[in-house]
């Protein structure tokens, strides 16, 4: 009988061996600091002036903001990243495509600012330049993503680490008549 007892237990204890491997430690940190450094809740909050203020339908008012508070915040996160030095192949990759999704929403960021700053006289530009943050906002989720991914997470923040604040300004209502339908 316990002869038995031991194969069943050992058949058993190959039925796991179908599981991802787990992450190596060093991935585990790499992916909480990205997550940590791409989460910072410093850019949702210089951002959320300019947000209000385009919601207020004020472009030139979300300009100033953007340029004072959102762009300083966002090139101090890309800074912060560049200097992050990741101990595992995975996570220097991460990091790489973290790096391109920051330098995407600053620019994103100059371009919204410039279009913002004209007012509502060039609307293809102010459509152009919301689509360009849509994208480098995607980009940074997708960068966060893989960073909880490298801890082994499917999609929760690493402890301490928040998420962005979320608002919808792809349709802002400066925009809305230039919008494509």
């Amino acid at each position: 009988m316990s002869a038995r007892l031991a194969w069943l237990l050992l058949a058993l204890a190959g039925c796991g061996r179908d599981a991802p491997p787990a992450a190596e430690p060093s991935e585990i940190a790499d992916g909480a600091a990205l997550e940590a450094l791409l989460a910072d809740p410093a850019y949702a909050e210089a951002l959320a002036p300019a947000e209000d203020a385009v919601a207020a339908d004020l472009p030139v008012r979300a300009a100033d903001r953007i340029r004072e508070l959102t762009l300083p915040a966002a090139r101090r996160q890309l800074e912060r990243l560049r200097a992050f030095s990741a101990r595992s192949s995975k996570g220097r990759r991460a990091a790489e495509r973290a790096n391109e999704a920051l330098a995407a929403r600053v620019a994103a960021l100059e371009t919204y600012g410039a279009a913002l700053e004209r007012g509502l006289l060039e609307d293809l530009v102010l459509v152009d330049a919301l689509r360009a943050m849509r994208r480098a906002e995607e980009s940074v989720s997708r960068a966060l993503s893989e960073a909880a991914t490298l801890r082994g997470e499917s999609d929760s923040p690493a402890p301490g680490a928040s998420r962005p604040r979320r608002r919808d300004t792809s349709m802002a209502p400066a925009a809305r008549s230039a919008a494509p339908r």
